[in-house]
């Protein structure tokens, strides 16, 4: 009979495999560490208060990417590096030769764009907002500052707009490519 010390590295093999198939865990408990750091540091000086809160989006905004991924990855039945490298290969607008890779990607594409065609909302409800921020800041804030946010504000709209435009044509053209015969297919 195996005693106790035998077992105890499978089961911390197992919980570190649990854990890194998990990767968002990591973020979640980083996440806490920080919401507890802030609700230490209250009496401290806004900057302070302030970075702490910077970071907490940041950590919030990495979670949030790592789960989709890794969402997508699943979906796509390849792993987050051959997702990772998919993804180049759809930005440069390479179609896969390998059948399997054609497959992830069809797949891939096929979900990109159901989530573009579905939140079609996005945008607009964006773009109100950030005729809200404007006009209130104007109203609060003084005049050349609310200005210059109006500004970036309206730059951050039209950037927004753009890669919207550029990443729906692209992955129309990767779907037009996936659709036709694979490389070596034989034409009538």
């Amino acid at each position: 009979m195996p005693d106790a010390s035998s077992r105890t590295p499978s089961v911390l093999r197992r919980a570190t495999a649990w854990l890194n198939d998990r990767p968002w865990l990591y973020l979640v408990a980083a996440w806490a560490v920080v919401l507890l750091v802030y609700g230490a540091v209250a009496s401290t000086s806004p900057w302070t208060r302030g970075s702490l809160a910077g970071v907490l989006a940041g950590l919030t905004s990495a979670g949030v990417s790592l789960y989709r991924s890794h969402r997508e990855a699943r979906a796509s039945g390849v792993s987050s590096s051959e997702l990772a490298r998919l993804d180049k290969r759809l930005k440069r607008g390479e179609v896969p030769d390998r059948p399997q890779d054609r497959e992830a990607m069809r797949v891939l594409v096929a979900g990109r764009r159901r989530r573009m065609r579905d939140r079609r909302w996005v945008v607009p409800v964006f773009f109100v907002l950030l005729a809200g921020i404007g006009v209130a800041s104007l109203r609060v804030v003084e005049p050349p500052y609310s200005v210059l946010g109006l500004l970036i504000w309206c730059g951050l709209a039209v950037f927004l707009v753009t890669e919207n435009r550029r990443l729906r044509s692209r992955l129309d053209r990767m779907h037009r490519a996936l659709t036709a015969d694979p490389p070596g297919a034989p034409h009538d």
